[in-house]
């Protein structure tokens, strides 16, 4: 009998939390292109706030690394964020009527779901180099496996407004298809690791996947 990778342990354990956050109701009226333009915008200066922290937490997984690929794999991943998905950002922006003085708003109000991520992300940061590595890729790997899941159960969708159309293919591409396989491959490394505490990362991938789920609920508010 073959034994469970340890990504697909997380996945199982992390239900009904992983079904939800991969096929959200808010999912598919995106997809479909029937999503409302103002819910949408709302999502996303959401998640540019949490993507902001989300860069940081890349940056301290990169230093928390050991070997040069996993520095190389998580280096180009940040810069991908930071340039590519931040272009498409202030392009979405710019079309649905979004402020930069509202999406760069030190003081923005965030769901309470955003909350949660940023800290959940600080703890994993502050966790030191013994478990840091762990603790920050397993945040990375839940938020990035999540939206590639529904990003390649859904590739054949193309909605005409682009802000819909690139946010599926920035989630279903070969590079990003390739990075979270790589991200699961270094999860099933760290499952077999004798110093790391797999119940403690079990529930902190379940924390996510709740989290991912709330945050689409939040976004219809």
């Amino acid at each position: 009998m073959n034994k469970v990778k340890f990504s697909d342990y997380l996945i199982q354990q992390a239900e009904p939390y992983w079904q939800q956050a991969t096929d959200h109701g808010f999912i598919r009226d995106m997809v479909d292109g029937t999503l409302d333009k103002k819910v949408f915008a709302n999502y996303l200066v959401q998640d540019y706030a949490f993507v902001r922290v989300f860069a940081d937490l890349i940056a301290y997984a990169i230093a928390y690394s050991k070997t040069l690929e996993q520095k190389h794999r998580l280096s180009t991943f940040l810069s991908m964020i930071t340039s590519a998905e931040d272009d498409y950002f202030i392009r979405s922006f710019e079309a649905l009527g979004v402020e930069p003085s509202h999406y760069l708003d030190p003081n923005l109000a965030v769901f309470p779901s955003i909350q949660g991520f940023h800290d959940e992300i600080k703890k994993a940061i502050d966790s030191g180099a013994e478990v840091g590595y762990a603790n920050c890729m397993t945040i990375i790997t839940c938020a990035e496996a999540v939206y590639c899941h529904w990003g390649v159960k859904y590739r054949e969708k193309s909605p005409e407004a682009f802000y819909f159309n690139e946010w599926i293919t920035l989630h279903n591409n070969d590079y990003f298809q390739s990075l979270v396989a790589w991200l699961k491959s270094e999860m099933d490394q760290l499952g077999e690791d004798q110093k790391v505490d797999r119940e403690q990362l079990s529930a902190l991938f379940t924390k996510i996947c709740q989290l991912e789920s709330q945050f689409f609920d939040e976004s219809y508010l």
